[in-house]
């Protein structure tokens, strides 16, 4: 996914958000989605974009790495995930380098519930 966010240790990247691109992988226990084949027993993944948009707009972070934890955190929390990771590049950064990026991994711990799950 695209998303339109300010970021950049340097000041002349944060003067106007810029495009970034988004891979979320999700891990859920699924087995009541595989029985029911119902949206409503698993993660929606339109809800998750909008969400994700929606708590980017108007943030201006330094890191990648922060983007990467505050996404990885609402997911796991707001969306009932086990696991996710969060897969986050920039392109246009360095010469002769078409993209950097950063990937997270999280993990919710049995005893954390989900707020919204």
């Amino acid at each position: 996914m695209g998303v339109e966010t300010t970021v950049g240790v340097h000041e002349n990247e944060r003067v106007r958000p810029r495009r970034l691109r988004m891979d979320i992988d999700i891990e859920t226990d699924g087995c009541d989605a595989g029985r029911s084949d119902s949206l409503n027993d698993t993660v929606d993944y339109a809800a998750v974009v909008a969400d994700v948009r929606e708590h980017l707009t108007g943030q201006c972070n330094l890191l990648l790495e922060r983007i990467a934890e505050t996404v990885s955190e609402r997911i796991l929390h707001r969306f009932g995930a086990s696991a996710v990771r969060v897969r986050i590049t920039k392109a246009g950064m360095l010469d002769d380098v078409e993209e950097v990026g950063v990937i997270m991994e999280r993990t919710r711990l049995p005893d954390e519930s989900a707020e919204d799950a």
